[in-house]
C-alpha cells in the first residue's frame, strides 16, 4: 500500500464518519413518528476492554459475532468464526493437531512448542500457549475478536490480536434449553443439547451443554488399508453453575471435558507428482490421533465502592496419543508416534472502575504457568517388517509468567476521550531436552534445566472523538508481543556446535526470543439511516521486530524457528451490517494486507508468510412470514481469501486461497426449526496445508472438503 493511498483512505474514513454523524440527524427528523425502530440492528454489549460496553462505543477494531449469526450460519468450529473476520485466517498443519489463528498477517506456521501470535481466551480465561484446542462451539453467547496488537489488556502472544469465546451464563429464574440433531454428508451424525435449571430462584442455577459427533466416512480414502482417513468421533460436556451470593457478590464455576478420536497426517501427493488423489491414498499405517482435554474455571465478581473486583482462576489438562505413517507409502518403512501432555494454570485479579467516571479503567495482575511434555518416536522397519532403528525425542518445557497491567480512559470532554495502557511481563521457560537417534547417525544427548528468560513492557495510547451519537473517529497505537521459546524438532547431531558444547552453548543454539509488534491505526465507527446501517473502517500499519521465521537446521531438512529481522504490513479493514428490510439482515467485510519483510528471509523470500492477502465476506438472511407463527428463513454466506504471497506456495498454489458459498433454508415455528444446509456450494477446491516428506520432492497436500450437505432439527423448550 502506498503512503498516498493510505492517506486517502484515512481522509475518506473521517469524511464518512462526519457525514454519517450529520446525515443521521436529518434522517431521524424525517422519520419522526414512524415505527422504523423495529428495523434497527441488534445492539451488542461486549467485554473487549474487560468491562461491559456497547461495541459501537469502543475506539478499536473489534468484530463481535452474536448468537443470532452463530445459529443461522451454523458456526461450530474455529475456522467457521475466523472466516468472518477481515484479514483473519486459520492455518491447520498437515498433522491436524493444532489450529493457528492469524490476524493481520501475523503468526506464520507452527510446529511442536511454537506458540501462535494470537491471544486465545474463553470467558476471559487464557487458553492459548503451546497447544490451542477448541471445543464444539455450542451454547455461545457471542465471539469477540480484537484486531491488532493487544499487549496492554491481553498480554502474551497478542501480536496480531485476541479472540474471546463467551459462553452463556446460567439463568437464575427460568427453566429452559434446547436439543438439536443433524445428519449429513459422509454419514455424519451430530447431536447437541442444553438445559438450564434454577435451583434457588434469583440465587443459584446450573447450565449443562453436551455434544456428540460421529462421522463414518470422509473425502480421503486409504486404498491400502480400505478405510477413510478423515473419519472422526468426538464427545464433550460442559457444566456451569452460578451463585448470586448477595447483591454485590456472584460466583460462576465451569467444568468441561472433551474426548476426540480423529486423525493425523491427512493428505495426498495429488498434483505435481500425480501419484495420488483424495480417494487413492496409499498408507500402510493407520492415521489415528486421540485427544482428550479437561478445563475448569472459577470467576468471582465483587461489586465494591471502587468498582467491580474480579478474580479468575482456571486449569487445563490436555493429552494427545497418536500414530501415523511417516514414509507416506504403502510399504511399512517408517511410522511416528506422539505422546503430548499440557498442564496449565491461569489466574487474574482485576479492578474495573465505573465507565461513566471522568477517569475510568481497569487494572490487574495475571499469572500463567504451563508444563508441557512431548514424546515423539519415529521407528524405521526393514523389508521383513522388523524395527531396526529409531529417532526419539523426550522434551519438557515449563513456563512461569506473571504480568502487571492497566488500561485507563480519560473523558476530556463529553465527546472526546483519551486512553493509555501498559503491561509489564516477566517470563521464564525451562527446557529438559533428551534426544536419542539410532538411524543414520548415533546420538544420545541429554540436557536439563536450559533456561530462556525474557521481560516485556507493552504500551498503548489513543484518542477518540464522538462526533454524534452515531459517529466516532479514533486514532490509536498499541504494542504486542509473542513469547519466546525453544526449538525441539531437531537432529542435534547434525550441527557442529553441539559436539562437545556446554549446556549454555546448547541452550543458545536451541532457543529463540520473543517477537514484538507495534500498530498505528486510524478508524471510524458510524451509523446511518436511523440505525439500519452500520459501517466501520480501520486503516493501519503493523510493524514487527525480531520476526519469528522458519529455516532449516544446517545440513538437514529439519525445520527450526529463529528470530529474523523486521517486517511492515499496511492494511485496511471494513465491516458493514445493514437492515434494509424488516425481514432482512445483510453483513459484509473487506480486508486488505500488504506485508513486506524489511530484509530477505528464508529461501530468499521478501514477503511475510501470509502477510499479503485480500479477504471478503458477504452474508444475507431473509425471513418470509407464513402466518400462524411460522417463518421460512433463507440465508447465504460467501467467503473469499486470496494472494497470501509466494513464500506460502505449496505444490504451486497459495494455501487458503478460496471462494466459498454456503446456503441454507429453514422452516421456523414457535420453539422449533428444521433446516437444510449446503456448505461449499460451488465445490471450490483449495489447499489447507502441505508438508514435504522428502526434500526435494512433491509435498503431501491437505485439501478442504468439497460440497457437502446436512439436515438439522432443533427444538427449544
Amino acid at each position: 500500500m502506498t503512503t498516498q493511498f493510505a492517506r486517502r483512505l484515512v481522509v475518506a474514513a473521517f469524511f464518512v464518519a462526519f457525514a454519517a454523524g450529520k446525515g443521521h440527524e436529518a434522517v431521524a427528523q424525517d422519520t419522526e413518528g414512524n415505527d422504523s425502530r423495529v428495523m434497527t440492528i441488534e445492539e451488542i454489549v461486549v467485554t473487549a476492554r474487560k468491562r461491559d460496553e456497547r461495541l459501537r462505543d469502543i475506539p478499536a477494531a473489534i468484530t463481535a459475532i452474536p448468537e443470532s449469526t452463530i445459529r443461522e450460519q451454523n458456526l461450530t468450529s474455529i475456522t467457521d468464526f475466523v472466516q468472518l473476520i477481515p484479514t483473519g485466517f486459520v492455518d491447520e498443519g498437515v498433522f491436524g493437531l493444532d489450529d493457528r489463528v492469524s490476524l493481520r498477517g501475523t503468526g506464520g506456521i507452527g510446529l511442536d512448542f511454537f506458540e501462535q501470535a494470537t491471544g486465545i481466551y474463553r470467558d476471559g480465561y487464557y487458553i492459548g500457549g503451546t497447544r490451542t484446542v477448541f471445543s464444539d462451539m455450542i451454547d455461545l453467547e457471542r465471539v469477540e475478536v480484537l484486531r491488532g496488537p493487544q499487549g496492554g489488556l491481553y498480554g502474551r502472544n497478542a501480536v496480531g490480536g485476541a479472540v474471546n469465546f463467551i459462553y452463556k451464563r446460567p439463568d437464575l429464574n427460568e427453566v429452559g434449553g434446547e436439543a438439536e440433531v443433524s445428519y449429513g454428508e459422509f454419514d455424519r451424525i451430530e447431536g447437541r443439547g442444553v438445559i438450564n435449571i434454577p435451583v434457588v430462584e434469583d440465587q443459584f442455577a446450573f447450565r449443562v451443554a453436551s455434544w456428540y459427533v460421529n462421522q463414518e466416512e470422509g473425502e480421503y480414502f486409504n486404498i491400502t488399508r480400505d478405510e477413510y482417513v478423515d473419519a472422526e468421533q468426538s464427545f464433550g460436556i460442559r457444566a456451569k453453575a452460578l451463585w448470586q451470593v448477595n447483591d454485590t457478590v456472584d460466583i460462576e464455576a465451569q467444568l468441561e471435558w472433551n474426548d476426540e478420536d480423529a486423525y493425523e497426517n491427512v493428505g495426498a501427493f495429488d498434483s505435481q507428482s500425480g501419484s495420488e488423489t483424495k480417494t487413492t491414498v496409499e498408507r500402510d499405517t493407520e492415521s489415528d490421533a486421540d485427544r482428550e482435554w479437561l478445563f475448569a474455571g472459577t470467576t468471582v465478581n465483587v461489586d465494591t465502592r471502587f468498582g467491580l473486583l474480579t478474580g479468575q482462576l482456571s486449569a487445563r489438562e490436555y493429552e494427545l496419543k497418536s500414530l501415523a505413517d511417516q514414509d507416506f507409502t504403502p510399504v511399512h518403512a517408517q511410522e511416528i508416534t506422539r505422546d503430548e501432555t499440557v498442564d496449565s494454570l491461569y489466574g487474574e485479579i482485576r479492578l474495573a472502575t465505573p465507565a461513566d467516571n471522568r477517569i475510568s479503567g481497569v487494572t490487574g495482575i495475571t499469572v500463567f504457568n504451563e508444563d508441557v511434555g512431548l514424546q515423539r518416536r519415529t521407528t524405521a522397519f526393514d523389508p521383513t517388517n522388523n524395527p531396526f532403528g529409531f529417532s526419539e525425542g523426550d522434551h519438557e518445557i515449563d513456563t512461569a509468567s506473571y504480568a502487571l497491567w492497566a488500561d485507563v480512559t480519560f473523558a476530556l470532554t463529553d465527546s472526546v476521550e483519551a486512553w493509555i495502557s501498559g503491561r509489564y511481563t516477566d517470563e521464564e521457560k525451562t527446557l529438559d531436552f533428551d534426544q536419542n537417534v539410532t538411524v543414520g547417525a548415533l546420538l544420545d544427548f541429554e540436557a536439563s534445566g536450559l533456561k530462556n528468560d525474557f521481560t516485556n513492557t507493552s504500551f498503548g495510547a489513543g484518542v477518540s472523538w464522538k462526533i454524534s451519537d452515531d459517529a466516532m473517529v479514533y486514532a490509536r497505537v498499541a504494542e504486542g508481543f509473542r513469547a519466546g521459546g525453544f526449538n525441539t524438532l531437531l537432529t542435534i547431531f547434525a550441527d557442529p556446535v553441539v559436539g562437545g558444547a556446554s549446556d549454555e552453548e546448547i541452550a543458545e543454539f536451541l532457543k529463540y526470543e520473543d517477537e514484538t509488534s507495534i500498530n498505528y491505526e486510524l478508524g471510524a465507527k458510524t451509523a446511518w439511516l436511523d440505525d439500519r446501517l452500520l459501517v466501520d473502517i480501520a486503516v493501519f500499519r503493523l510493524e514487527q521486530e525480531d520476526l519469528l521465521q522458519g529455516d532449516f537446521e544446517p545440513g538437514t531438512f529439519v525445520f527450526i524457528f529463529k528470530n529474523g529481522g523486521s517486517a511492515t504490513t499496511d492494511g485496511v479493514e471494513l465491516e458493514i451490517t445493514a437492515r434494509p428490510l424488516e425481514q432482512m439482515t445483510v453483513t459484509g467485510s473487506l480486508g486488505y494486507l500488504d506485508g513486506e519483510l524489511d530484509e530477505t528471509g528464508p529461501f530468499g523470500a521478501t514477503e511475510i508468510n501470509g502477510g499479503k492477502a485480500t479477504t471478503a465476506t458477504f452474508g444475507a438472511s431473509y425471513r418470509i412470514p407464513l402466518g400462524s407463527a411460522s417463518t421460512i428463513r433463507l440465508n447465504g454466506d460467501w467467503r473469499y481469501r486470496n494472494d497470501r504471497g509466494t513464500f506460502g506456495l505449496v505444490d504451486g498454489e497459495s494455501p487458503l486461497e478460496y471462494s466459498i458459498f454456503d446456503a441454507g433454508i429453514a422452516l421456523e415455528r414457535d420453539q422449533w426449526d428444521v433446516s437444510l444446509l449446503v456448505n461449499n456450494l460451488t465445490d471450490d477446491d483449495y489447499i489447507i496445508s502441505g508438508a514435504f516428506p522428502v526434500f526435494p520432492g512433491p509435498p503431501v497436500v491437505t485439501r478442504a472438503d468439497g460440497r457437502s450437505w446436512s439436515i438439522r432439527f432443533r427444538r427449544a423448550f
